[in-house]
């Protein structure tokens, strides 16, 4: 279903409605005063919340400081909100000037002056917008995304638009949580399908097919991270981690040493095939072997 909260009628029999739905913005129009509305794409994933308009010009107004407006009825849109207040989750430079951040409602934000300033938008891909937990940039124009409902979207003009390489799925308990690629061709990306169902997606073709494993370490898997093409590790709750030498065809379980308690890991990222570092709940953890063990940092 969705829900709205906003109307305008330029005439007798052309209208418009504005709301939201799980998968983002929901947008109607009616040409017969309401008989039948035909919902039409709007690319931002907040909830809208009220629409004003003289004619053809539309305003619109939603949630995270959502400001926009349409010249044509709704056809296409121009997000006036420099940055929506949303919270962030992936956070990435790929220069010293060129970055990304994406976050909660599909917000996406860049900047090319080494953040002085950032630009606003929002990642949407086959009419869907969902939370993004992650993204990974293999360059200023090569990036991808993960997404809540199981998608993972690629860019390959910075951000300007984004498609689908992993579709979503129905069940709101799949989720993924952490992406890497090594080269456009070779990624990984993690999280679960239920609680404590964790699940690995690995791909050699760009996306086109993927592998699917499941409960490796019957966790919540939060983060993965290569060194090179055959070194990598993926940490989740509970103290859990993993660690690869093939690529990602075969996972083995990580030793955690000298740390009280079963505390949850959120990110990790390798220095060089053999340092890495990873952080979680009131914990900083080293690796010297390349994931395989982890040591507690004071």
């Amino acid at each position: 279903y969705e829900n709205l909260y906003g109307y305008y009628f330029k005439d007798e029999n052309t209208g418009i409605a504005v709301g939201a739905a799980t998968r983002g913005t929901f947008v109607a129009r009616t040409f017969d005063g309401g008989q039948n509305w035909i919902p039409i794409p709007a690319p931002f994933g907040t909830t809208m919340r009220a629409v004003s308009g003289i004619g053809d010009k539309l305003w619109a107004a939603g949630g995270a400081g959502l400001l926009a407006t349409s010249n044509d009825f709704g056809a296409t849109w121009e997000l006036l909100t420099p940055i929506p207040s949303s919270t962030l989750h992936g956070f990435t430079f790929t220069s010293s000037m060129t970055g990304y951040a994406a976050g909660f409602d599909g917000v996406f934000i860049k900047t090319t002056d080494g953040g002085g300033t950032f630009k606003g938008s929002y990642i949407t891909a086959g009419g869907r917008c969902y939370n993004v937990q992650d993204i990974h940039f293999l360059n200023d124009n090569i990036g991808f995304a993960a997404h809540s409902y199981r998608m993972v979207t690629k860019t390959t003009n910075g951000g300007e638009s984004w498609f689908q390489i992993l579709p979503d799925t129905i069940p709101a308990t799949f989720t993924n949580s952490g992406i890497h690629f090594i080269d456009e061709l070779h990624g990984v990306v993690v999280g679960r399908i239920a609680t404590n169902t964790d699940v690995i997606y690995r791909t050699t073709d760009g996306g086109q097919n993927w592998s699917t494993q499941l409960n490796t370490v019957f966790k919540n898997m939060q983060d993965v991270a290569f060194a090179n093409e055959t070194i990598g590790a993926i940490v989740a709750d509970g103290l859990k981690g993993v660690y690869t030498t093939n690529g990602g065809e075969t996972w083995i379980p990580s030793q955690i040493n000298n740390v009280t308690g079963e505390p949850n890991l959120r990110k990790l990222v390798f220095i060089n095939p053999n340092d890495a570092i990873a952080v979680g709940d009131k914990v900083i953890l080293r690796s010297r072997d390349g994931g395989a063990n982890w040591d507690y940092i004071q």
